[in-house]
């Protein structure tokens, strides 16, 4: 029998195209990443949880939250600020100086936007910051802050908070910056939930390679107002009329002892209105995406950024600004491209620096998945097994009128450890509300063992 043999042309040509099919086989998984960020959205305003028997309805986000993971021991930061430096460095503020006020982040810091550029594995992202920056106003060899840091788009409000003397959510300013156009500021008039998630839209649609962007909302911080009723339905759900004017001014300025006669006397209608509002416009933006036909190769994670500002069920001042579990405990969960646990309540300890390795990683980065003080979670996304962290840890070294808050918490499963202004109280952790129970005096080697950590962390060790 006579065999034929292949052209060698032929031969390579084959060869070329089965190994084409193998590198296309061996290239990494890449979705788009999106981080959305509420503002002062602790977990006593969010339905996924079980501290407020009224909560605000969250249809679209309480659906993205329920087909993937919830994490339910989440902690960030007591403050917006703060928050906003963790994520953007995955350092814990005794290491980046970011303990008080809104102070621009240091330049020598890698944000995660460099190390997503600078990372052979991950520099093919196109990447985006869209709402409230609030970690650095001033401009750097004549790029706007943000895109000095590393952003390769910016849009939104870079100052963090509304003017008390402006318009508030309905005329504030914008700021819009890349790395290859002047920086250019206007005031806007649209609805800033609404222009943050356009914004969000008209650059994702723009892109042609895989994409991530955060999306933070100034919503719901203040000022509170009444949002425009075909974004919220909390007008069936009272008996009263509401208008803008029925709605609390801002906490912006004001003293602890002021706020807490604000919060006392304030319409929770009107937070759960610009919750509500918010809600409805991440499903518009969930629309966009399936329009794009990227909403099935895009994760989400979604987090608020500091405990509730309105503390409702929440004893006394141990919300927001504080180092209790009321000031650090948010609503987090991550769900869509990658998260094959649906509907599962994970118990595991998360920190808001952990979005920095968890992003880096799902993007492709090479690396352990351990960087600065940020370990990624990606594991438990779609599987039980994953890097653990063991402790969770937060500070904050902040005076106003009302006094000083400075220290630093950190936590078990079981245990809390505050020290605030140089005092130590060790809380047994309820898992079902923030009574939690002082055992300092009666378990010495759990305290000594939380001194002990607190304090290395806090040394950055």
């Amino acid at each position: 029998m006579i065999r034929r043999l292949a052209p060698v042309g032929l031969i390579a040509v084959m060869a070329a195209v089965g190994l084409l099919a193998l590198v296309q086989e061996s290239e990494p998984y890449q979705p788009n990443i999106l981080v959305i960020i509420s503002d002062d959205q602790g977990v006593v305003d969010s339905p996924e949880y079980r501290y407020d028997p009224d909560p605000p309805h969250t249809p679209n986000l309480s659906a993205l939250a329920n087909d993937g993971v919830i994490f339910e021991n989440a902690w960030a930061t007591p403050m917006c600020f703060t928050t906003r430096a963790a994520y953007l460095t995955g350092l814990h503020g005794a290491r980046t100086g970011e303990l008080a006020g809104s102070t621009p982040i240091r330049l020598e810091d890698q944000t995660l936007y460099e190390f997503l550029s600078e990372n052979e594995g991950s520099s093919n992202y196109a990447t985006a910051f869209i709402g409230k920056w609030h970690v650095g106003t001033e401009e750097v060899d004549g790029e706007s802050y943000p895109v000095a840091n590393g952003v390769q788009y910016f849009a939104g409000v870079i100052e963090g908070n509304f003017d008390n003397d402006g318009g508030g959510y309905n005329r504030w300013n914008l700021t819009v910056d890349t790395p290859e156009m002047d920086t250019v500021r206007e005031i806007s008039t649209e609805y800033n939930t609404s222009k943050l998630t356009r914004l969000a839209e008209e650059w994702i649609e723009q892109q042609d390679s895989p994409w991530f962007v955060t999306l933070a909302y100034n919503a719901p911080h203040g000022p509170r107002h009444w949002p425009d009723e075909s974004l919220h339905g909390m007008q069936e759900r009272t008996e009263r009329h509401f208008t803008s004017d029925m709605c609390g001014p801002s906490f912006r300025g004001l003293s602890a002892d002021e706020v807490a006669v604000l919060v006392a006397t304030q319409d929770e209608e009107c937070y759960n209105a610009m919750v509500e509002a918010m809600d409805t416009e991440v499903g518009n933006l969930l629309a966009k995406l399936d329009e794009l036909g990227q909403r099935e190769n895009t994760l989400i994670i979604y987090s608020g950024d500091n405990g509730s500002s309105e503390p409702s069920v929440i004893q006394g001042r141990q919300a927001k600004g504080s180092l209790y579990a009321g000031g650090l405990h948010v609503p987090f969960f991550a769900s869509g491209a990658g998260v094959t646990r649906q509907g599962v309540r994970e118990e595991r300890l998360v920190t808001f620096t952990d979005i920095f390795a968890t992003v880096g990683e799902i993007a492709g980065a090479d690396f352990d998945g351990t960087i600065h003080d940020s370990l990624s979670f990606a594991g438990f996304l779609s599987s039980e097994e994953g890097i653990d962290r063991r402790y969770a840890f937060s500070d904050l070294d902040r005076t106003t009128d009302a006094g000083t808050t400075s220290g630093w918490s950190v936590r078990d499963h079981e245990h809390m450890l505050m020290r605030l202004n140089g005092e130590d109280t060790l809380f047994e952790i309820n898992p079902d509300n923030f009574m939690y129970k002082d055992v300092t005096a009666s378990e010495p080697d759990i305290l000594r063992r939380l001194q002990q950590t607190g304090e290395r962390i806090n040394r950055g060790d």
